[in-house]
């Protein structure tokens, strides 16, 4: 949902006032966030603390891929970001229940 909500306020161009701290909170969170659910961690400040890390470098990853293959753009970034995290999201999701349904 904050993939979503950044994606659409960038598209749509909200108030700086309300899609800095939506975007931030998204590039700073979720991605990692995304792929560290999948090590299935039980600590929840472990978790927190390697999708911080985790997220700012892709947030770094992301965008310099773009400009070396010279398609350098925010939004695509941002969007990019926004893809990659509801994949993931959505292959945890279908493996959990996959999992669920084996049992």
């Amino acid at each position: 949902m904050w993939g979503a909500a950044a994606a659409l306020s960038v598209a749509f161009e909200v108030d700086t006032k309300v899609r800095a701290p939506v975007t931030l909170t998204f590039l700073f969170v979720c991605p990692g966030f995304a792929l560290v659910r999948l090590l299935a961690l039980p600590d929840i400040v472990a978790q927190l603390s390697l999708a911080i890390a985790l997220s700012l470098a892709l947030d770094v990853l992301i965008p310099s891929i773009l400009l070396y293959a010279g398609a350098w753009s925010p939004s695509a970034a941002l969007y990019t970001l926004v893809g990659l995290t509801a994949a993931v999201g959505a292959s945890d999701l279908a493996f959990k229940l996959r999992r669920l349904r084996a049992h």
